[in-house]
């Protein structure tokens, strides 16, 4: 395992609903808790969509996402970062400490904070409680348009490296920048931002850790590129009105009743595949993530994997299990199966996705 997770939010309907974005972002794996509630806003970069949130007191971050798999000792986050003011910060928590739902104090392994004169700090805890490690100069960040963050850690050896626009702005080795408060390795990342007003946004998030022989580096400026669903390749569920093709019953971004595919649970083995539109430019090709928002009415246990096929050959990600409300299923396919080789431009636009009924 190395990519861990691939977010751009795309998909994802413009809401400030906060019911709504939270019921979308808890159906991904994200936790909204606390301060001001995040929306889904349609400024993110290359025209797409970007999670936005405002200021808050410093012991309530805008939230978490679980990267699910084993904790990451050694791993690298990046992501596009947009701020009218500065005074942000993003943190690594180990939920082994402490609840992801109370994120502060022993749950926080260490917290990178930006200002809003654009000194980036390394705290061993979180903002209100963590001790300062190391100031990077202050810097002009643009405001109000999109930079790059990415930071690298391994526990184990006590290193940090925090790059904006893949320049290195700070390298710790060998350097106690943990919380003294906290165990374990890092299962979550948390994002909130300091009382000190201002609008931030995230878009084009990556985590992958240090494992396998792909993607165990930082993978650089990177862009988590949406492809729409355009076409039925093969049918064997059943749109929620006959009049409505597969693909278009499946393409429901507010991920609720009003458009859906559907079949039995006894129906083991039946799989829906849609080819996608082709993606917008070139370029390095480091995964694909499916993700499928699935959910029950039957009183029996169901069960679901992705499905991804390429050149007629077909791989399943993880059996996935159903409940009465909707979850996204997110599996991250880095080679193509029908190579074992990394993905292309050419065969991601040949690719097909859809669900398969697993009993």
């Amino acid at each position: 395992m190395t990519l861990r997770l691939i977010e751009g939010f795309d998909y994802l309907p413009t809401s400030s609903n906060t019911a709504t974005v939270e019921r979308l972002l808890a159906a991904l794996g994200w936790y909204a808790f606390g301060g001001t509630s995040p929306s889904i806003v349609a400024t993110g970069r290359f025209g797409g969509k970007a999670v936005s949130w405002g200021s808050q007191v410093i012991s309530s971050p805008m939230g978490a996402v679980d990267l699910g798999g084993d904790p990451i000792e050694a791993g690298f986050v990046g992501f596009a970062m947009s701020t009218t003011t500065g005074g942000w910060y993003i943190s690594l928590v180990s939920s082994a400490s402490s609840p992801v739902s109370g994120f502060g104090g022993n749950g926080t392994i260490c917290t990178i904070e930006m200002t809003g004169l654009g000194v980036i700090k390394v705290l061993n805890g979180t903002p209100d409680n963590g001790t300062v490690i190391i100031n990077s100069r202050a810097r002009v960040l643009p405001l109000s348009e999109f930079f790059y963050v990415e930071i690298g850690w391994d526990l184990g050896a006590g290193i940090l490296v925090v790059r904006v626009n893949t320049v290195p702005i700070i390298s710790l080795t060998s350097s106690s920048f943990v919380n003294p408060h906290s165990f374990g390795n890092v299962d979550a990342i948390g994002f909130g931002s300091l009382p000190s007003g201002g609008v931030h946004q995230i878009d084009d998030m990556y985590v992958c850790d240090a494992l396998g022989t792909d993607n165990n580096d930082f993978l650089g400026n990177v862009r988590a590129q949406w492809l729409p669903l355009a076409s039925n390749l093969s049918t064997q569920w059943t749109s929620y009105n006959v009049s409505v093709a597969n693909f278009t019953a499946a393409s429901n971004s507010n991920v609720d009743d009003t458009s859906y595919v559907k079949t039995s649970i006894d129906n083991d083995g039946y799989v829906d595949l849609y080819n996608v539109s082709p993606m917008a430019n070139t370029g390095v090709v480091f995964g694909v993530a499916v993700k499928g928002a699935y959910r029950q009415d039957d009183a029996r246990q169901g069960f679901v994997k992705n499905a991804i096929s390429s050149s007629g050959v077909q791989a399943l990600g993880a059996r996935y299990p159903t409940n009465t409300n909707y979850g996204f299923s997110i599996d991250i396919f880095e080679t193509d199966p029908n190579t074992s080789s990394g993905w292309t431009y050419t065969t991601v636009n040949a690719m097909a996705i859809g669900p398969e009924q697993s009993s």
